[in-house]
């Protein structure tokens, strides 16, 4: 219930408690549950799905990289390429021009 409102809702800022609360749960004892089950916690999760969205985005739309960030729920166009790259050791636009 919980990845499906985090997938729903990765545009939107995220905490937490917010998550936890429609999961019905306490945000500490949601975290700890939510960290046996996926391996990473809360943050880690979205942080993952939102850059697994924008590498979908980058592929199949024409977007500019800063709306790619702001549709994947990213604060500025900085902070997604910061990110981005940490996660997947290569820039978004050298993730475009990869061939799939």
């Amino acid at each position: 219930r919980a990845i499906a409102y985090i997938q729903a809702h990765l545009m939107e800022k995220l905490s937490v408690e917010e998550i936890s609360a429609n999961a019905g749960y306490s945000a500490s004892y949601f975290s700890h549950m939510f960290a046996e089950e996926t391996g990473m916690s809360p943050y880690q999760f979205v942080v993952k799905s939102r850059v697994e969205h924008a590498q979908q985005l980058l592929k199949t739309t024409r977007l500019a990289v800063q709306e790619i960030a702001f549709q994947c729920g990213f604060n500025s166009a900085a902070n997604f390429c910061y990110t981005f790259r940490r996660m997947t050791g290569i820039s978004p636009h050298e993730y475009r021009k990869r061939p799939m």
